[in-house]
């Protein structure tokens, strides 16, 4: 068969190549005879061509008596033409001369007419001229012209003295305070207190919305990732179905292409490595297709919950510009001078009485209070000069009401600016280009490290140099009228100096004179008097203004001087650099500056850790006694039946030791109720104490609130009390006077009060309706209408060492259950384990103090902000947040959310919560675990840090200062970081700025490369 083939091949071959050459031969051929026919007719058509040309040659040739004719004929024309031309034009010339003529005639009769009218006009008016001429002799005009001169000089120096003398007048009422305003500086305490109420409910209000939000976000972001995780499986089970009955397809697809190509020229050989090649480029295309699929609805839900906010935003901002404008009107409405009984007590109070620092506070509480800030009422207060400004807000809303004049389009939106450094360093520009200047010589740091000194003599100097106390000048005011009619009545005095100028010279009077009738004359008359009518009416409309301003500088002055000489004392003090006492110690005269400011929230502070309620303390006193009786018979009981086992020679039975019913209530019945009197001295003795070391136990309460364990920040939870007791060593032991753990946990419990219970109660029940609430406005689950894809157990596999790594050790939130104590039932506990322990003591008071003194204050442990937030407000350090900026802003931006706005509330910061802030530590690698080569920031020490950095919110609810005791922003953001880089560097010697400079670069940078540091690839052109 294959030499017959090969045969057949040779015979085709052979044929072709026979026509081939039978064709090219009848292409020659014709060729040949094609060229032939059109070489001879090219030939012909040429000999045509040139004898016809040889005929118009011929035709066309000039003789000279041809020329001569024709030049004959051309000028006998020109000439005739010439000669007819010229006939015309003497025709015209005639015609013209005599009309000329004619009107010559006419003129010359109509001038010698005219010329006899004159004559006699002429003598007519020189007889008038000299008529007139002896009358103006008569009325001696130099001299009369002397007068009015004299008299305008004098009318236009009067008016310009007495235009002068208004501006000063306008200038001395626009500086000038308002006393009303200034009483309400004073004033504005009792309104603040008696607004307080209304302002909790609206923060509870405004809490409760932001609770039912963050429930239904949550659910959102359960049910998303419980579809998520039953997608993925899904996915891959459809992906893995598609991709093997793919596969099967592209390799019978390859079979069919190499059936199709036998016995073509481009024939393919079938070759196996090909047709899995092809398997599985079909299998990875359907895969990937599957795999787009879901991934594209998981865009798409995301798509939707992002455009949903983005629009919720978008009407959040409308709102914010209409509520604002809304917001100041009505305060306007809202804001009432008061009586001359109220003035009285306001001056004399603010001049004499109040101290000045306190006097600060109440200008700026003033301000504070009719400011907006994201077109909301300001609601922050100022009750001292270091924790409530290091942040800048306070600082940036006050120079709104201010210096609203100095601020530009350039410095920005800092009602929106998240960063400390630029809301500080704007604010400073701006009190800079104030006039006169208002910097004073503090800086951003002294700001940021919470020098009180320093913000204290900064907010004085801009208290004396601009109030923002002046009288009303808005549009509608009354001195605003008043000015603009000033301005008319200026500009016609102008136009009047410059007609009474032209009355006192001849030259411009007489142009005066032919210019205006006699009318008009009167007119410009009239008006200079009405001027003078205007003037005299409007200074006497600036009297009542110009009172009222008087009594404003009366006023403010004596206010004025009291400030700029308290402000000598402030710079003095930074001057001589003396240290301000701290909170709960008294003033040493050797080692303090000779006065503290006033610090409204350490007072509150200090009555949270010094006051214990005496109604309780009854009720513990009572209690402790029958206790003490109660353990002494319960020792006695156990040494006689001891000693009588021993005597009987038997081992005590369960229970035997034990007090009967009858025994117990013969001891509370010999307890004798503590005395009024008694209670008196035990209960002042307690709080006495508790006072002495408010310093060391505030700072105790502080370190294991931010304990890490779950809970707030703010507050104690049974593992955290634990913890505490732990360290300070006083449980348990083989002391039988001792205390038990039982009792130490008793002790936590027994703090729980009616109210507190009602109120975890409602806490509760409010939860429960909003997440009934979520699950209403949510809807079906999405993720319950997909099938369950179960595992084989041979498929489940072990969690990996990157999957525990994120897995959190601890919860943020409190068990089921549990609670936390804040620092009024915290120290209620410490008597409690008191009066538990030392049973051998019989003062409670003594035995609250050698608890206190000999095991908390020696063994707990403390925490020092204040301290560690002065360093990091060092220039160095703030150098190196200003210069990584744009990365750690990014780092903060892709962590961060941005909250949902509430309608009719004020804005929220972006933050972080507790598990996003632990993201973000765990995608730059600094957290730790055991086993880790270097176990310096374990979990727990990465969430005490979170909790150490939240900014002291004013109420519970209130987001106003840190955005809640839950949220991290950027400032507690940056604080944050400075405090991990001393976990990860914890060598003293290195400075601060070198090891966050450190930290950032050698850790954090390089593993957010994968996360919020990740390049954008770029699109394909």
């Amino acid at each position: 068969m294959e030499a017959e083939e090969a045969q057949l091949v040779v015979r085709r071959q052979v044929r072709k190549r026979v026509v081939r050459r039978l064709i090219t031969e009848r292409q020659r051929q014709l060729m040949l005879v094609f060229f032939g026919q059109w070489r001879t007719t090219v030939a012909k058509i040429h000999e045509k061509r040139m004898e016809l040309m040889k005929w118009f040659r011929k035709l066309t040739e000039i003789k000279v008596s041809d020329v001569f004719k024709a030049w004959h004929a051309w000028m006998i024309k020109s000439q005739l033409e010439k000669a007819k031309r010229e006939k015309s034009e003497y025709e015209w010339m005639m015609g013209t001369l005599g009309e000329e003529l004619t009107d010559a005639k006419n003129k010359e009769s109509k001038l010698e007419k005219e010329l006899e009218f004159c004559t006699t006009e002429k003598a007519r008016l020189e007889k008038e001229l000299e008529d007139t001429l002896a009358a103006i002799h008569a009325q001696k005009v130099p001299e009369t012209m002397e007068v009015i001169a004299q008299m305008g000089q004098a009318l236009s120096y009067i008016g310009t003295t007495a235009m002068g003398n208004i501006e000063p007048i306008i200038k001395e009422i626009e500086d000038a305070p308002d006393y009303q305003k200034i009483v309400k500086i004073y004033w504005s305490q009792k309104e603040e207190d008696d607004n307080a109420e209304a302002e909790t409910a609206k923060i509870q209000e405004e809490a409760k919305q932001r609770e039912e939000r963050e429930i239904k976000r949550k659910k959102r972001e359960e049910r998303e990732k419980k579809l998520q995780e039953k997608e993925k499986k899904l996915c891959e089970k459809q992906a893995e179905e598609a991709a093997a009955e793919a596969k099967i397809t592209g390799e019978e697809e390859y079979k069919e292409g190499i059936e199709e190509s036998k016995g073509s020229e481009d024939e393919k050989k079938f070759k196996r490595e090909e047709m899995d090649a092809a398997g599985l480029k079909a299998a990875k295309k359907a895969a990937d297709g599957v795999r787009k699929y879901y991934s594209d609805r998981q865009k798409s839900r995301a798509k939707k919950v992002a455009d949903d906010l983005a629009e919720k935003i978008r009407l959040y901002k409308i709102e914010q510009a209409e509520n604002e404008i809304r917001w100041h009107k009505e305060r306007k409405e809202n804001d009432p001078n008061f009586d001359e009984e109220k003035v009285a007590e306001a001056l004399k109070n603010l001049t004499t009485d109040l101290p000045e620092d306190v006097v600060l506070q109440l200008w700026v509480k003033f301000h504070l209070r009719r400011a907006t800030r994201g077109g909301f009422g300001y609601r922050r207060k100022v009750y001292c000069y270091t924790d409530d400004l290091r942040d800048g807000v306070s600082y940036g809303v006050l120079m709104k009401r201010i210096g609203a004049h100095v601020i530009t389009e350039e410095d920005g939106n800092m009602d929106e600016e998240i960063d400390p450094q630029v809301r500080i360093d704007t604010m400073m520009d701006q009190s800079h280009r104030l006039e006169p200047p208002a910097t004073a010589f503090n800086t951003r740091g002294h700001i940021l490290g919470q020098d009180g000194m320093l913000n204290a003599a900064f907010l004085s100097r801009l208290m004396i140099t601009h109030s923002g106390c002046k009288l009303e000048q808005s549009e509608d005011s009354e001195i605003h009228a008043l000015k603009a009619r000033y301005a008319e009545i200026k500009k016609n005095w102008d136009t009047a100096r410059a007609f009474i100028s032209k009355f006192s010279v001849w030259d411009s009077w007489v142009s005066l004179r032919d210019s205006n009738t006699d009318e008009q004359l009167d007119e410009i008359l009239a008006s200079i008097e009405k001027i003078a009518v205007d003037l005299t009416q409007l200074r006497e409309d600036l009297k009542p203004l110009q009172a009222l301003a008087i009594r404003g500088q009366q006023a403010w002055w004596p206010i004025h001087n009291r400030m700029q000489q308290w402000s000598w004392k402030l710079f003095g003090v930074k001057v001589k650099q003396e240290e301000t006492a701290p909170n709960g110690v008294d003033i040493d005269p050797e080692k303090h500056a000779p006065f503290k400011l006033k610090d409204v929230r350490f007072e509150r502070k200090f009555v949270k850790f010094t006051g214990l309620q005496k109604h309780r303390m009854r009720d513990l006193i009572d209690y402790t006694r029958f206790f003490d009786a109660y353990k002494e018979a319960e020792i006695v009981k156990r040494l006689e039946v001891e000693e009588q086992c021993r005597e009987e020679k038997r081992k005590m039975e369960d229970g035997e030791d034990e007090l009967t019913e009858e025994e117990v209530e013969t001891i509370r019945s010999r307890i004798v109720p503590v005395s009024d009197e008694d209670l008196d001295e035990i209960h002042e003795g307690l709080e006495k104490l508790f006072r002495q070391h408010y310093f060391d136990t505030s700072r105790i309460f502080k370190y294991y609130a931010a304990g890490g364990e779950g809970g707030a920040a703010t507050d104690i939870s049974m593992a955290e009390w634990w913890q505490m007791s732990n360290d300070c060593q006083y449980p348990g032991g083989k002391d039988p006077n001792g205390i038990e753990k039982g009792d130490v946990e008793r002790c936590f419990n027994e703090t729980e009060t009616e109210e507190e219970i009602a109120k975890a109660a409602k806490k509760k029940a409010r939860k429960d309706a909003a997440s009934a609430k979520a699950d209403a406005e949510l809807g079906p689950d999405e993720g319950d209408d997909l099938s369950e894809v179960e595992e084989d157990e041979e498929e489940k596999k072990e969690k990996t060492e990157e999957e525990e790594y994120y897995e959190d050790e601890y919860d943020w939130d409190l068990g089921e259950g549990e609670r936390e104590i804040g620092p009024e039932a915290w120290i209620e506990g410490i008597v409690r384990v008191a009066c538990y322990k030392f049973r051998k003591i019989e003062s409670i008071p003594d035995r609250l103090k050698k608890l206190v003194e000999e095991f908390i204050i020696p063994n707990a442990c403390k925490s020092n902000t204040d301290t560690f937030r002065g360093e990091l407000s060092l220039d160095e350090v703030q150098s190196v947040y200003k210069v990584l900026k744009p990365q750690i802003m990014k780092i903060f931006r892709f962590y961060a959310r941005v909250h949902e706005p509430i309608p009719g509330a004020p804005p929220q910061e972006p933050s972080m919560d507790g598990p996003a802030y632990m993201k973000f530590c765990k995608d730059s690698r600094l957290v730790t675990r055991k086993g880790d080569l270097r176990h310096d920031f374990p979990e727990l020490a990465c969430r005490k840090v979170f909790n150490d950095t939240q900014m002291e919110e004013e109420e519970e609810g209130s987001i106003d200062a840190g955005g809640g005791s839950d949220e991290m922003i950027y400032m507690e953001y940056l604080e944050a970081l400075g405090t991990i880089a001393c976990y990860k560097f914890p060598n003293p010697y290195i400075p601060l700025q070198i090891k966050l400079d450190d930290m950032l670069k050698t850790i954090a940078f390089p593993n957010q490369d994968k996360y919020a540091l990740k390049k954008l690839k770029k699109k394909k052109k």
